[in-house]
């Protein structure tokens, strides 16, 4: 993990030398001064004010601030600057090769699974766990956004999943295989579902007048609990964070709910592969004993010896799904060295790692399956 934050420490200094070479041939460098002095107040500011502050004014901003260091983000600015009289020749190039780079399948590939494999590395070096044969977990913690909203035109006024939807069925597996402790939880946790507001299905003052209260958007946290129930697990035994949203105050939250149900701080998370190292090193940071339980893999491990990555033409093509791919692994690159910076990561095993045996606590049969709308059957969920 190092050596990737000292890689993306040197290519920050390398976007921020190009920001430094557009911005000089713009304006001067007394204005480029106090600019660079301003952007950096700002940034430190309103960095801080996303962990402690949590406002969605100060996520809106620190997003347009980090905006010029996404890859999308660098190649606008590229080809905006390679407009200008004289720029084209030099900047268009690289504005391309960038483009290519993060677009190709093979170098995003590269990407995610560089974070995905530290995941599951981190999954068999743990003995202890309960996926390696140790004993249950005190909770189950499932953290992320694997649920839409039940909003028109969408037939059923139900919530439906997205990719990442395997987060619950994952969860419920563990639960019913016996992975957590008679009396343990499920923890989910998703903050305000982002860019919707009001109420549904009733006009303002309805539920004065009617007397009844209005039908709202659920919180995602709501939904969640709703599919793992459908899944087997029972209502009582789901505890909601719908408050949280960012990953740190998630850690923090759930370890008061878990304190206050009198359950420890073993827990088995369950989150994204890409995110687990930043999510497992943030709970860990805050108290928790975290035994990783990554799902949701966009790359496959290559090269074993039942199946090996086939390569084909379109595999050097500039795509779409690879672009998004790689945004995805540089974002959550740049959340890692942020949250680095402000010490709210823990390493795995801080008394040193053993590596342990391959994970031997199989996934039971999901007896839920009867129970689950034809659309999941027909149509499982996959990465």
């Amino acid at each position: 993990m190092f050596l990737n934050f000292l890689l993306f420490i040197l290519l920050w200094i390398l976007l921020l030398w190009l920001a430094y070479r557009f911005l000089s041939g713009i304006i001067s460098p007394f204005f480029l001064t106090v600019l660079g002095a301003l952007l950096l107040v700002a940034a430190a500011a309103t960095g801080l004010s996303l962990f402690f502050v949590e406002t969605p004014a100060a996520r809106a901003i620190w997003e347009i601030l980090a905006f010029p260091f996404t890859p999308i983000g660098l190649i606008f600015l590229l080809l905006l600057s390679s407009l200008r009289q004289g720029k084209l020749g030099s900047l268009l190039p690289i504005a391309l090769v960038l483009l290519y780079l993060f677009s190709n399948p093979i170098l995003a590939e590269r990407m995610a699974g560089s974070l995905e494999q530290e995941a599951a590395r981190q999954l068999l070096q743990e003995p202890t766990s309960p996926l390696n044969g140790g004993a249950a977990a005190d909770a189950i913690v499932v953290v992320g956004n694997p649920t839409r909203p039940p909003l028109p035109p969408r037939p059923m006024r139900i919530p439906e999943v997205t990719e990442s939807g395997d987060l619950l069925i994952y969860a419920s597996q563990l639960y019913q295989g016996g992975q957590v402790r008679g009396d343990g939880a499920v923890v989910v946790s998703s903050g305000p579902r982002v860019g919707l507001q009001g109420r549904l299905g009733c006009p303002p003052g309805c539920a004065q007048i009617t007397g009844q209260v209005a039908p709202g958007v659920d919180p995602e946290a709501t939904d969640m609990a709703t599919f793992l129930s459908t899944f087997g697990v029972p209502a009582d035994r789901i505890v909601q964070d719908a408050e949280s949203s960012t990953l740190r105050r998630t850690a923090e939250r759930i370890r008061g709910l878990l304190t206050d149900r009198g359950l420890g701080s073993r827990i088995l998370l369950v989150t994204t592969a890409l995110q687990m190292p930043r999510a497992a090193g943030t709970f860990r940071n805050v108290g928790f004993q975290v035994y990783p339980a990554p799902v949701d893999f966009f790359v496959s491990q290559p090269n074993t010896t039942e199946v090996q990555r086939r390569f084909s033409p379109r595999d050097f093509l500039p795509d779409a799904d690879a672009l998004a791919l790689s945004t995805r692994a540089w974002n959550e690159y740049l959340l890692q060295l942020l949250s680095f910076l402000l010490g709210w990561l823990s390493p795995p095993c801080p008394n040193g790692c053993v590596p342990g045996p391959a994970p031997t606590a199989v996934l039971p049969t999901f007896t839920g399956l009867a129970t689950l709308p034809p659309k999941l059957i027909s149509d499982p969920i996959s990465s």
